[in-house]
């Protein structure tokens, strides 16, 4: 992904209200984008603004194991 590219992605997920949380990750993907999203049309829209950066891959969460657990310090 082009540093353009990347500086758009951030200010786009940045604007958009639907997006709670942006990651800059290592690996296959560049960035993890969570969005709570009220339908698939809207997840649809999403997709389309942000393929014009990129490819886009989307994963739907069917259920969450783990969520907000603590880090437990050692003494």
């Amino acid at each position: 992904m082009q540093i353009e590219h990347c500086q758009r992605l951030r200010e786009l997920a940045i604007a958009l209200p639907e997006v709670i949380e942006a990651h800059r990750v290592v690996g296959n993907e560049y960035y993890i984008l969570k969005a709570v999203l009220p339908s698939m049309q809207h997840l649809e829209a999403m997709m389309e603004r942000f393929l014009q950066l990129g490819a886009v891959e989307v994963s739907i969460v069917l259920s969450t194991v783990v969520a907000d657990k603590a880090i437990q310090h050692q003494s």
